[in-house]
């Protein structure tokens, strides 16, 4: 009876024990110290680790990212060229979900809702990332920075959608918010840069460049925006401004691609240096002549064709369009845009339908998608076929008319006759451009 009483202590004893470990952990999860460890191992733990993905993701893209020099650079270079799901995107977005469901306690639920919009955009899903930035700026409005921040990218985020009308009322917010002792804001004038673009209002661009320029932290950021604000100072008839912009590219630790297309545009603005007239076709020459500039030849011979079309020498643009385009083996982007300018000249000086047919059909094949105007460039192309088709089923009537009208003999002469006329063709338009190539 004894050992039975004991047992049954032993029992309640421990049911005691159990219920008092429950409720001093169910006591714990909504302790102070406890809400302090969430935000310990929320903040330098699994939120720093995503927005690190986030960044060498961000990098990732700058790297793969095709500009074109010929154009108004993209003020940021961290887009994908294809949508879709990221294995290191993906991560960054498990981490920060973690954060929402078994972090309810820490002060870093916004961050972690901004790092899914942020994972989202970067990934294209842009509605998706538009509704994260939304609920931030909803429910945290206490916290300034954070509202700042999501501020810049549902802005990007609404110029994607081409809601255009939204980030502008997005920016202006921002810039009413403006701190200059924070990172963020070179990003709010960097963003308002890349709406003026968009919308083709340079001369506030060009202001926008300047703050952006100023307060930027990052060093390869500020030199992109300072060769865009060349650009822009281009574009706003300001040459010496530009040149001094381009200037400061040339002579800081920029990247040989971008250094090397200033010094072209440099070339191109200066018509006066220690007050003698320079031709700028030979200076364009003479760098052909540095090995350090042989992956730039291509650009080279555009530069040198687009000062002769401007002078209205068609033929030596053409030849030197046809130079840049035998020397583009990496740059398709500018191998199209050689075709294009080729394309342009058949068709609006030359009148000659068919050969521009080919070159539009060249440019397709090699200039991106995403070049400005390559929509109309397609539909041309298309119209063009029409016209090409109809060209050449009258040609080959007449001259199968022709030849029907001849005897054999003639026949067969008159036929020898054409094939070695074109082969001759060929072998003077390669002559050419071998020679003007051996002259430069």
């Amino acid at each position: 009876m004894k050992r039975v009483r004991t047992t049954s202590y032993i029992n309640r004893l421990t049911f005691f024990f159990l219920a008092a470990i429950l409720t001093a952990c169910s006591l714990e999860k909504k302790s102070g110290f406890n809400r302090r460890m969430q935000n310990l191992t929320a903040h330098y733990n699994i939120l720093f680790n995503a927005r690190e993905l986030i960044k060498e993701k961000q990098a990732a893209y700058s790297t793969a990212f095709v500009d074109n020099y010929t154009e108004l650079l993209s003020v940021y270079q961290d887009t994908a060229a294809i949508a879709g799901e990221d294995k290191e995107l993906q991560a960054a977005t498990t981490k920060a979900q973690y954060i929402i469901s078994f972090k309810e306690q820490s002060k870093y639920l916004g961050d972690a809702y901004l790092v899914l919009g942020k994972t989202n955009y970067l990934e294209k899903k842009y509605f998706n990332a538009l509704e994260y930035f939304n609920y931030v700026l909803r429910s945290y409005t206490e916290k300034p920075d954070l509202v700042q921040e999501t501020r810049v990218w549902r802005a990007r985020t609404l110029m994607q959608l081409n809601q255009y009308e939204g980030a502008d009322t997005t920016l202006a917010a921002a810039q009413l918010s403006i701190n200059p002792k924070k990172d963020i804001t070179a990003d709010v004038y960097a963003t308002r840069l890349q709406f003026d673009i968009d919308k083709q209002e340079y001369t506030n661009a060009e202001e926008m460049a300047k703050l952006a320029v100023e307060h930027a932290d990052n060093s390869q950021q500020r030199l992109r925006w300072t060769f865009i604000l060349g650009q822009l100072q281009e574009l706003n008839g300001k040459p010496a401004e530009a040149m001094a912009s381009y200037t400061r590219i040339v002579r800081s630790n920029a990247a040989f691609e971008m250094a090397f297309n200033a010094d072209l545009n440099r070339i191109r603005i200066e018509d006066m240096r220690d007050g003698v007239k320079i031709s700028r076709v030979d200076r364009l020459k003479s760098l052909l002549k540095n090995q350090n500039n042989e992956e730039f030849i291509d650009q080279i011979y555009y530069q040198i064709a687009q000062i002769h079309y401007a002078e209205g020498d068609i033929d030596k643009a053409l030849e030197n369009y046809k130079l840049s385009t035998s020397f583009s083996n990496k740059n398709q982007n500018q191998k199209g845009l050689s075709y294009l300018r080729q394309a342009d000249i058949y068709f609006k000086n030359k009148t000659d339908y068919v050969s521009a047919k080919m070159y539009y059909d060249s440019t397709l094949l090699n200039l991106s998608p995403t070049y400005p105007g390559y929509a109309t460039i397609k539909k041309k192309t298309d119209n063009l076929q029409l016209l090409t088709d109809n060209l050449a089923t009258i040609a080959r009537e007449d001259t199968l008319q022709m030849l029907a009208g001849l005897d054999e003999t003639a026949r067969t002469a008159k036929i020898d006759e054409m094939v070695k006329r074109n082969v001759t063709q060929q072998q003077q338009q390669q002559a050419s451009v071998e020679a003007v190539a051996a002259a430069g």
